[in-house]
């Protein structure tokens, strides 16, 4: 019998669904070449928006994607194994498994090479200035695999800082980020950290229980106490960092030894291409990867296995990578502190994650803060 040909609605539906797919805007290169003509800065705008606006959409219609996110582009050194970014901005899709080359080949599955949005870039000039023209962009993706952060787990462990709460005689360990001062009560200093660390998360969490003792690992010299001021942690949105009210200065300068911070990161342009992660284990270097947007982290209890933040900060350690015990570590633009750059959570690998600086400091993200108040950073030199 010969095979069943199919109906002609079903062949007309067919072509133009094959013929749609198959579209690709005109002048490619064009559209390259346009793309490098953008900053650096107007090329993470771009791609922003295009995550902002397609993320979902795009999951949905491929199958294998997972998640989407913007920065620069990764590849995994043959030698060592270990990642390392490529300075070329790109769209990066995030899959359940990578295909073989050989897979990819007449898939409807097959992700895009470029995805393309209209930007303004410098054209020619009239009467001495130069125009802006609005023209077609082709963006570069990159694809990266599930596995990747499989590993990737919040960094508490053995180091710096304890964490006591003496009702349950449960501790736990890791590091302050840095000093601040509350609008609402100017003559109280607060110390920043995860609340994963703060709350005893990995032991106690649903359950908080405050004014629990914070202290200097080494010494067990009293730093403060923690307090109600910290972010939700639950399956879905979250902020994971808390607040501890300061009972002794120097204990406090004790822990943030060495480090001298002039402002707080303001912006995504705040953020450099280096910068350095402060474990308790020694200076960390590191390069900003990429920025991603209720990305799931898995804390390992019930109620805490998704764990997702507005935004965190992707870098990939280019030396010793972090470990448990660095959860809270300060991230800065320079080797000696310079501008507080965010907080790191979580890591594995290569890869850390952070809370950018200007969420630590908006105060809305906060339970047991007003709206209204303002948070500042107090440099541990003028503590």
């Amino acid at each position: 019998m010969s095979k069943r040909q199919p109906q002609p609605r079903q062949a007309w539906a067919k072509a133009v669904e094959a013929e749609t797919r198959s579209r690709q805007p005109e002048r490619l290169r064009e559209a390259q070449r346009a793309w490098k003509r953008l900053s650096v800065e107007a090329q993470l705008d771009v791609a922003k928006e295009v995550v902002d606006t397609r993320a979902a959409e795009l999951c949905r219609a491929h199958k294998n994607v997972i998640n989407v996110s913007y920065g620069y582009r990764a590849r995994q050194d043959r030698r060592t194994g270990k990642k390392r970014r490529v300075k070329q901005i790109c769209v990066t899709f995030l899959v359940r498994k990578k295909w073989k080359p050989s897979q990819k080949k007449n898939s409807d599955e097959e992700l895009p090479k470029y995805l393309f949005a209209y930007c303004f870039v410098k054209g020619g000039r009239k009467q001495g200035k130069a125009q802006m023209e609005r023209v077609l962009c082709a963006i570069p993706t990159d694809v990266e695999c599930a596995s990747d952060y499989y590993q990737v787990r919040p960094h508490v462990g053995t180091e710096k800082i304890l964490v006591s709460q003496r009702k349950s005689r449960l501790t736990e360990t890791g590091i302050i980020t840095c000093a601040l001062k509350r609008s609402a009560f100017p003559d109280k200093i607060y110390a920043l950290s995860c609340r994963h660390v703060f709350a005893l998360s990995s032991q106690m969490h649903p359950k908080v229980r405050f004014n629990a003792a914070v202290e200097v690992l080494s010494s067990h010299d009293l730093i403060g106490k923690t307090k109600r001021p910290m972010g939700e942690l639950q399956d879905g949105p979250s902020f994971d960092a808390q607040l501890a009210e300061v009972s002794d200065t120097e204990a406090l300068q004790q822990a943030l030894k060495g480090l001298n911070f002039r402002n707080v990161a303001e912006g995504r342009s705040d953020i450099p291409e280096n910068y350095w992660i402060h474990s308790p284990n020694g200076r960390r270097r590191a390069d900003m990867k990429a920025f991603l947007a209720n990305f799931p982290i898995d804390y390992g209890r019930r109620g805490i296995h998704s764990v997702r933040h507005e935004l965190l900060i992707e870098s990939l350690v280019t030396g010793v990578p972090t470990q448990p015990g660095d959860s809270g570590s300060p991230v800065s633009s320079t080797e000696n502190g310079g501008v507080l750059l965010g907080m790191h959570i979580a890591g594995g690998g290569s890869i850390a994650l952070m809370i950018p600086a200007w969420l630590l400091f908006e105060a809305k993200l906060y339970k047991g803060i007003a709206n209204s108040e303002t948070l500042t950073l107090i440099n541990p030199r003028d503590l």
